[in-house]
């Protein structure tokens, strides 16, 4: 569990702060993406089963698919979309987390 508080700064110097607010991580989706230079999209250790979507920075859904419970699941995307891009992870219970995904060459 982390505690967070924001602090606000005005153009005249007066700060003011925000209230304590928590956030409990959770560590039940643990996983690594990486897109290959063909547009394979490589996802590993997802703990499955769930879904996953792929966006653009301005969040538009490039794809979407389903994950087995496959230690590593290869992702054939439609065509090897432009960096940057994000791909979010979905448990079956809702859980999700976001990577940013960078292409290698």
């Amino acid at each position: 569990m982390s505690y967070y508080r924001l602090r606000q700064v005005d153009l005249d110097g007066s700060s003011s702060l925000s209230s304590v607010v928590t956030v409990e991580w959770e560590s039940w989706i643990q996983f690594t993406a990486t897109l290959d230079a063909e547009g394979v999209l490589i996802i590993r250790n997802a703990e499955g089963p769930g879904t996953w979507s792929v966006s653009d920075p301005l969040g538009r859904t490039l794809a979407t698919g389903v994950l087995s419970d496959a230690w590593e699941q290869r992702l054939s995307l439609s065509s090897p979309p432009r960096s940057p891009l994000f791909i979010t992870v979905r448990s079956g219970t809702g859980r999700s987390k976001s990577l940013l995904l960078i292409k290698s060459y």
